[in-house]
C-alpha cells in the first residue's frame, strides 16, 4: 500500500540488524577481545586435551583431560621461565640501561648512522640526542595519567587470569554450546546451514592457531641459531620478540625486523646488513615455502584484504585487534560461502509438482 516491495523492505531490516549488532560489537569491543583471546587459546589446548581424552579411561572425562593440560601447560610455562627468563629480563634491562650513553655519545651514532643519508644524517643525530636529553619533560604527560595507567594494568590482569578460565569452559562446553546454538534454529534447511558453518569455522580455527603456534616456535628457533652464530647482542630478547610479532600477520615480522636493526644498532653490533640479508632470506622461506604448506587452503584469503583487515583491526582493538583481523576475516568469509552455496541449492532443487 505505501510503495514497499516485501523482499526490499526484508533487505532494509535485515541490514539494520546487522548494523546494530556491528554498532554493539564495537562498544563492547574489549569484553569481546577477552572472549576471543579465550576460544583462540582453547583452540592451543584443544589437540592435547583431545589426545589424552581419547587415550585415557573414559571414566576420567573431559574435565579431568583438562585439568592434566592445564597442569603440564603450567609446568612447561614455568620451565620456559626458569630457562629463558632471566636472560631475557638481563638483556632487557642491560639494553635499558646502555641505550642512554650510547645515545649521548656523538662518535658512536656517527659511526652507527650510515654515511649515505649525506647532510640528513647529522639533523637525524640531533634529533635522537634531543628526543633523549628532552625525556624527562616528555614523561611528565605520562606521570600525570599514572592512576590510569595503573587501573589499565589492573585491568589487564584480571583479563589474562579470565582468560584461561573462560577457555577452560569453551573446551569444556563447547559440544553443548554447539547444540543450543543448533536448537534455536527451527528450520531444518537452516539448522544443516548453521551445523555446516559451525564446523567450518571449528575446522579453520583450530587449524590457523596450530600454524601459527608452528610459525612462532620455528621462528624463535631460528632466530636463537642465527644471533648466536653472528654474534648479534640480546639474542634471547630478539628472537622472543619475534616469535611473538609472528603472531600479526604482514606488519608483524616487519616490524620485529626493524626491532633487530634498532636493537643490534644501538648495541654496537656493525654488521646489520648480516641482519637484513638474513631477514629477506628468512621471510622468503617462511611467507613462499613453509607457511604456504602448513596453512594449506585452510584460510585463503588475499594479502591486500589480509593487511586492510590488520590496519583496521588496529584502529578498532590495537594489537590484539591486529591478531584477530585474519580469523574474523575467514570466519565472515565462511559465512558468506556457505550461505552462497545454499542459496544455490535451493535455486537448483526440482520443484516438487502435485495434482
Amino acid at each position: 500500500m505505501l510503495g514497499l516491495n516485501a523482499r526490499a523492505a526484508q533487505f532494509t531490516w535485515t541490514s539494520l540488524v546487522v548494523l546494530g549488532i556491528v554498532a554493539f560489537v564495537y562498544t563492547v569491543r574489549d569484553t569481546v577481545l577477552v572472549f576471543m583471546s579465550a576460544l583462540f587459546f582453547a583452540y592451543m589446548l584443544w589437540p592435547a586435551v583431545n589426545f589424552i581424552e581419547h587415550r585415557t579411561p573414559h571414566w576420567m572425562g573431559r574435565t579431568l583431560a583438562l585439568a592434566i593440560v592445564y597442569l603440564l601447560f603450567i609446568g612447561a610455562l614455568v620451565g620456559l621461565i626458569a630457562t629463558f627468563g632471566s636472560s631475557f629480563f638481563d638483556e632487557a634491562t642491560s639494553f635499558a640501561q646502555r641505550v642512554p650513553s650510547l645515545i649521548n655519545n656523538r662518535t658512536w651514532l656517527e659511526q652507527t648512522i650510515p654515511g649515505w643519508l649525506g647532510p640528513a644524517r647529522e639533523k637525524i643525530i640531533d634529533w635522537i640526542q634531543e628526543q633523549f636529553a628532552n625525556g624527562g619533560s616528555a614523561l611528565l604527560p605520562y606521570l600525570k595519567n599514572a592512576a590510569g595507567a595503573l587501573r589499565g594494568t589492573v585491568t589487564g590482569m584480571f583479563y589474562f587470569v579470565l582468560v584461561p578460565i573462560l577457555a577452560f569452559f569453551f573446551i569444556k562446553d563447547g559440544h553443548e554450546m554447539r547444540e543450543y546454538l543448533l536448537g534455536t534454529v527451527d528450520d531444518v534447511i537452516r539448522r544443516a546451514v548453521v551445523d555446516d558453518i559451525l564446523e567450518d569455522v571449528h575446522i579453520m580455527l583450530g587449524h590457523y592457531i596450530r600454524v601459527l603456534v608452528t610459525l612462532a616456535t620455528i621462528s624463535v628457533v631460528v632466530y636463537s641459531i642465527f644471533f648466536a652464530i653472528a654474534g648479534v647482542p640480546y639474542a634471547v630478547l630478539l628472537a622472543f620478540q619475534a616469535a611473538l610479532l609472528e603472531f600479526i600477520p604482514v606488519i608483524g615480522p616487519l616490524i620485529a625486523g626493524l626491532i633487530m636493526l634498532a636493537v643490534a644498532g644501538f648495541s654496537g653490533f656493525t654488521h646489520l646488513l648480516w641482519i637484513v640479508f638474513f631477514w629477506i632470506a628468512y621471510r622468503g622461506v617462511q611467507d613462499y615455502v613453509i607457511s604456504p604448506h602448513l596453512m594449506g587452503r585452510g584460510v585463503d584469503i588475499h594479502p591486500m584484504l589480509v593487511l586492510f583487515g590488520v590496519l583496521a583491526g588496529d584502529q578498532i582493538g590495537g594489537v590484539p585487534g591486529m591478531f584477530f583481523s585474519v580469523p574474523v576475516i575467514a570466519i565472515v568469509r565462511v559465512i558468506f560461502v556457505r550461505l552462497r552455496r545454499s542459496a544455490q541449492r535451493r535455486r537448483v532443487a526440482p520443484v516438487e509438482i502435485t495434482d
